[in-house]
């Protein structure tokens, strides 16, 4: 067969002609090979073809049945219909042939077919063309299909077999929920219970392999992390910065004849006090007696003391004290030059609180994070001293540094982050040893609360020594885990006595549903085991409040 543009659709045995016509329907190529397997008799029924030419004209497809089914070709021959025994073959309308003999009673021999036969074909097809304003088919009824006399309805029956084998499988599945699943037991027990606190510093220590609970001191791990940490921040400092004032001024002696040096560095004080330094020392010959002292003088250079324009002077005659000399034997006179370039102005530069403050902002960023990111390096099995918790920085590099000019800077420091934790059994031992070591009386009880969720720790003034506060609950030494595993399938009252006959139990009840069962579950796990918190009979609490058994007894 050389039609290409046939897509080949491959029946099964329980295909009805409503969905053959379906497949067809929804083709993608122009028409269909239809290829039917042995024993098939979707196809063998006139009706059948009638409504599957029907069906392919109404969408313009072209059909063709590969077979060599003869009841086929004999019904496919009277309705025009390509046929073909193969897929190599050209499909062509077969030759009507003679009635086969001894059909089997549900097949219609296609050479017997009457008039009225297709006129049953052409009113079950006319329904194909009831459709909606749209084009859609009314799907509303489906056709019935025609069955012959005598044969069984196949695929109710199949049906009654499904839905017969699910109701089965539902049964079984109720049955084993109720027996199953449901039960469920309820383990309340009263004893001997007391309410404990302790307060109590113990110390870690990273280089020992085991705790010594006796002592107090708790094997530990420690994790560390490495960081640059990098960031800019504005410089809100303020500074002066200027030029000092310089010039000339005369040395005068008027008093010694041997003449007097005057050493660099010496002051020279303005009558406002203003203050200047010589810059190189100068000898001022001899006194000569004379009354003006004017042939004994010394030119010399100095610098004010201070930045400033204060500090500037016009050239005029001006009286300056000398150093420590008095001012009628040495004293120096302005007028040489003037004495200028003193400035002053304000300006912004990196102060030692913006380098702390910009330290202190980055490291809290990083705080919460990389404390966490340190945590999760611990195993689950560890408990986690958030209060030893550290942030070392090694270096601080602040670029301009401190106190020098700038209106922005750049922070970096490098920093060590560290964080310690303990085994959390390690740790809920101390707890316990604590517990038992504050409480009344040596009363053979455990550690059935641990209050662990509530336990505060603190830092103490040496390193790696901890305060720990806890609150918990003291109660009979049993093992639930093993006490879930002993009961498990237990009759009730077995239940009773086992859990009753146990040191500092004084009652227990058992709630087991559903209501009917008469023994525990058999799985652990559906068991669960409460203590109720009766308190001593002759205890208080530590605040000397009675228990909260005997206030429910009083009320």
């Amino acid at each position: 067969m050389q039609e290409e543009d046939l897509q080949q659709i491959y029946l099964d045995t329980d295909d009805d002609i409503v969905g053959i016509i379906g497949k067809i329907e929804s083709a993608e190529a122009g028409g269909a090979a239809l290829i039917p397997p042995k024993r098939s008799t979707a196809l063998q029924s006139v009706v059948n073809l009638k409504l599957l030419k029907k069906a392919a004209a109404g969408v313009d497809k072209k059909i063709v049945i590969i077979t060599k089914d003869p009841n086929i070709l004999n019904v496919a021959s009277q309705l025009k219909l390509l046929v073909a025994p193969n897929l190599d073959t050209q499909a062509q309308v077969p030759e009507p042939k003679a009635s086969s003999q001894n059909l089997p009673s549900s097949i219609i021999d296609g050479s017997q077919i009457s008039e009225k036969d297709f006129d049953s074909a052409d009113s079950a097809a006319s329904k194909l063309d009831n459709e909606d304003g749209k084009g859609k088919k009314n799907k509303s009824k489906k056709p019935r299909k025609s069955r012959g006399k005598g044969v069984p309805d196949f695929d109710r029956f199949k049906k009654i077999i499904l839905f017969s084998i699910l109701g089965v499988i539902l049964l079984g599945l109720g049955v084993w929920g109720l027996f199953g699943l449901l039960p469920a037991a309820d383990v309340y027990i009263d004893g001997r219970t007391q309410n404990v606190s302790t307060d109590f510093t113990f110390g870690v220590d990273t280089e020992v392999e085991a705790s010594d609970i006796e002592e107090g001191v708790l094997a530990a791990e420690l994790r560390e992390i490495n960081r640059t940490l990098t960031t800019d921040f504005e410089a809100t400092g303020e500074k002066t910065v200027g030029e000092k004032a310089t010039g000339e001024v005369e040395l005068v002696n008027c008093f010694d004849p041997n003449g007097v040096t005057i050493p660099s560095g010496t002051a020279i004080v303005d009558p406002n006090d203003l203050i200047y330094y010589t810059n190189e020392s100068v000898t001022i010959s001899g006194y000569s007696g004379t009354q003006t002292c004017s042939s004994e003088k010394e030119v010399v250079s100095i610098t004010a003391d201070q930045i400033g324009p204060n500090y500037n002077k016009e050239a005029k005659e001006i009286y300056y004290d000398v150093g420590d000399y008095s001012s009628e034997n040495i004293y120096a006179e302005g007028g040489v030059s003037p004495i200028s370039g003193g400035s002053e102005e304000k300006v912004s530069v990196v102060s030692s609180s913006d380098i702390a403050d910009t330290r202190d902002e980055l490291l809290e960023e990083e705080r919460i994070s990389i404390r966490d990111e340190l945590a999760a390096q611990f195993d689950e099995d560890m408990y986690v001293i958030a209060n030893s918790f550290k942030e070392d920085v090694t270096d601080t590099e602040s670029d301009p540094e401190e106190n020098e000019e700038a209106k922005k800077g750049r922070l970096i420091i490098q920093v060590t982050y560290s964080l310690l934790a303990v085994s959390q059994d390690d740790f809920l031992d101390l707890i316990e040893h604590r517990y038992i070591a504050e409480a009344a009386d040596d009363t053979g009880l455990v550690a059935i609360d641990y209050g662990l969720d509530s336990v505060n720790i603190s830092s103490t003034s040496e390193d790696r020594e901890f305060r720990a506060r806890a609150q918990g609950i003291l109660g009979p030494d049993i093992d639930l885990d093993s006490l879930r595993e002993t009961l498990a399938g237990m009759a009730y009252t077995e239940a009773i006595d086992n859990i009753e006959s146990r040191a500092n139990i004084t009652r227990a009840q058992i709630d087991i549903s559903p209501f009917w069962a008469g023994s525990l579950p058999k799985n652990p796990d559906k068991i669960n085991i409460e203590f109720e918190v009766a308190g001593l009979d002759d205890s208080e609490d530590e605040e000397g409040n009675e228990s909260e058994t005997e206030e429910a007894a009083d009320e």
